[in-house]
């Protein structure tokens, strides 16, 4: 079965991305060591899914001996917004209040996060 296309980043890419934004370049060997999950996956559907990602122009590489090193074109704070954005739109149709109420009341905030939402908020 096709996959259908989506605009965003699929959670095994947002994974390599996460790697990438913090310590690229990488080689695979290297975003492989730096993967999360467990169990990690096959170094072959690793560099397969890296590969993909270069395709799409999300990520780039450069030569380094006999390996390539991989570094993001997608910037973090760029994705971040495209990524609310479609929650936005999608999930809450639009309302930007009620995602806001809904990621304070569902999300177990310290009492130093609280404070700075008063500040924001008495900011704006």
């Amino acid at each position: 079965m096709v996959r259908p296309k989506t605009n965003g980043l699929t959670d095994h890419e947002l994974m390599i991305m996460q790697i990438l934004w913090e310590n690229s370049p990488l080689t695979v060997n290297e975003i492989l060591e730096n993967f999360p999950r467990t169990p990690k996956p096959a170094y072959t559907s690793l560099l397969t899914a890296v590969q993909a990602m270069e395709k799409k122009k999300l990520i780039l590489r450069e030569k380094d001996g006999k390996a390539f090193r991989y570094q993001p074109v997608l910037e973090k704070s760029r994705y971040k917004k495209s990524a609310l954005r479609r929650l936005l739109d999608g999930v809450f149709e639009n309302n930007a209040y009620e995602l806001a109420v809904n990621l304070i009341k569902n999300e177990k905030l310290d009492q130093q996060e609280i404070d700075k939402l008063k500040v924001l908020l008495e900011d704006l």
